[in-house]
């Protein structure tokens, strides 16, 4: 059987131990220094972690599962011998599956923070910008920009800070002045279905998971999986 607990009171209103009652545990709507101190707690207990959020249409997903072994079935083929009084012809394979035993290490959630811009992918990394704009504002603001808040100049300066760190240029703009605010169902059915998925990956040591970052990106309509760090 499988016990679901949503716990939506301050987490830093809790002792560790606390935690220690889970097997997996899924932050969302958290502060930078909050998921750094539970991926902390969850590493010191052996605890998978995962996070995640949406922003409008913008989303994203981490894991970090420790040293994590599971099982990935592989398909392979083999020659099939014709039987005997057959002719010969054309020669036959068949499919067979084998399950091969896996292992993968991931990283903490503060080695993904502000990472240098020569360890980052050349392609597909304006997304992960995206996400230091969006969780270094609610760091400093301890809340998100709301709809009422399009254009703000707490958004601007913290885009602005993120664009000059890593000689941006107007690289972002056009995902700057997308929709950031709220959060948008279809997004969140994805962003959240996607980090379930991978939930149950982890639980059941079944298939590779993703390692360790999942983007969603607004104006493609297509994820993109990073391993930073």
């Amino acid at each position: 059987m499988v016990n679901v607990e949503a716990d939506s009171a301050n987490i830093d209103d809790k002792p560790d131990e606390y935690f220690n009652n889970f097997n997996v545990i899924c932050a969302t709507q958290c502060t930078m220094t909050q998921l750094k101190k539970l991926n902390k707690i969850c590493r010191q207990y052996k605890i998978k972690f995962f996070a995640g959020d949406v922003w409008g249409t913008f989303g994203y997903t981490f894991a970090d599962l420790g040293e994590h072994e599971y099982a990935e079935d592989i398909v392979q083929t083999k020659p099939v011998n014709a039987a005997g009084g057959e002719p010969k012809g054309k020669e036959k394979f068949e499919k067979i599956v084998i399950t091969e035993k896996r292992k993968d290490n991931f990283v903490p959630f503060e080695s993904i923070i502000d990472i240098d811009k020569s360890r980052l992918p050349t392609r597909e990394s304006e997304m992960y910008y995206m996400m230091m704009i969006m969780l270094h504002y609610r760091e400093k603001y301890k809340s998100d920009p709301l709809p009422s808040e399009r254009g703000s100049e707490k958004l601007k300066a913290e885009s602005t800070a993120i664009i000059e760190k890593y000689e941006l240029g107007d690289k972002i703009n056009s995902l700057i002045e997308g929709d950031l605010y709220g959060q948008i169902s279809p997004i969140c059915a994805i962003v959240g279905g996607v980090m379930s998925q991978e939930i149950i990956k982890a639980v059941s040591q079944k298939e590779a998971p993703h390692n360790n970052v999942f983007l969603f990106n607004p104006q493609t309509l297509c994820g993109k999986i990073l391993k930073l760090a």
